[in-house]
């Protein structure tokens, strides 16, 4: 069963978070992770994976972690109205076999960017 989990995600600036799994080696698994607007969005906010380098994985003893890295850019590139916006989210992970899990997921708020260039 997969675990819930809310972020909150500031415009404009560089966002790390780290999952642990206790007692989980995840070491040969890939990873991707999305934000939308909602469940039936059909295209999504934001995206990572270990293909793209924002979700990294590292094995440490018997645990395993998932560290998730959104640049600045990313944030400061999508447009709405209001102080913030609420999203979901979530991240499946794919073993060295192909089998896909969905340990997390949840949702996010980015809250609006005040200071801008220009």
């Amino acid at each position: 069963m997969a675990q819930q989990e809310s972020l909150i995600i500031d415009q404009g600036a560089d966002y790390f978070v780290d999952f642990r799994f206790v007692n989980r080696n995840l070491g040969g698994y890939t990873a991707r992770m999305q934000f939308r607007k909602n469940i039936d969005a059909p295209t999504p906010l934001l995206s990572a994976s270990t293909q793209d380098g924002r979700l990294q994985l590292s094995v440490e003893g018997a645990d395993s972690r998932i560290m998730l890295h959104l640049p600045n850019s990313l944030t400061t590139a999508i447009e709405f109205k209001g102080e913030e916006l609420e999203m979901v989210w979530g991240i499946e992970l794919v073993s060295p076999t192909g089998l896909v899990e969905r340990p997390l997921y949840g949702t996010a708020t980015l809250t609006k960017e005040v200071v801008r260039n220009g």
